[in-house]
């Protein structure tokens, strides 16, 4: 019993005099050269750092040099109708597209795309409130509305 302790404790100090070499070996085989750190420097950032990509300046997908700014001495100034005039036109061009949002209801009322027809009912319902507001409505917001419906641009 004696020889089978003296063999399994030779065995074991054979096994963790290698393991130490071999330990000791893969240590001097370590690649430290720059492809660790190259490596390194291609994994994705943490968050809150910033990347090369990232300093870059976001575009509206132009090339560059076409990404100008509009020149402000080329925009003409918009006369704007006295209010009473702006009313009128404003409630003429609601009743129009109204007029043609109830003959697209008709139409899709006929072909029974109930969803079409929800969406031009819903919008017909808003520009009948907005004809209704017309009449306590501040020149700023008459000036938007305005610009919406009637200058178009």
């Amino acid at each position: 019993m004696t020889d089978n302790k003296q063999k399994l404790n030779s065995a074991k100090e054979d096994v963790s005099g290698n393991s130490e070499s071999a330990s000791a070996s893969t240590y001097e085989k370590v690649d430290t050269s720059s492809e660790a750190s190259e490596f390194a420097d291609n994994l994705p950032a943490e968050t809150g750092e910033k990347t090369k990509e990232d300093k870059g300046v976001a575009s509206s997908g132009k090339k560059d040099g076409e990404d100008q700014p509009a020149n402000v001495t080329q925009l003409k100034p918009i006369q704007f109708p006295s209010p009473r005039a702006m009313k009128g036109e404003v409630e003429n061009a609601l009743s129009q597209e109204k007029a043609r949002l109830i003959s697209e209801a008709a139409k899709y009322e006929r072909k029974g795309d109930f969803f079409e027809l929800n969406k031009a009912v819903s919008k017909i319902r808003e520009i009948s409130q907005t004809i209704l507001e017309l009449a306590r409505m501040t020149y700023d917001a008459l000036k938007g509305l305005w610009l919406k419906y009637v200058y178009k641009e």
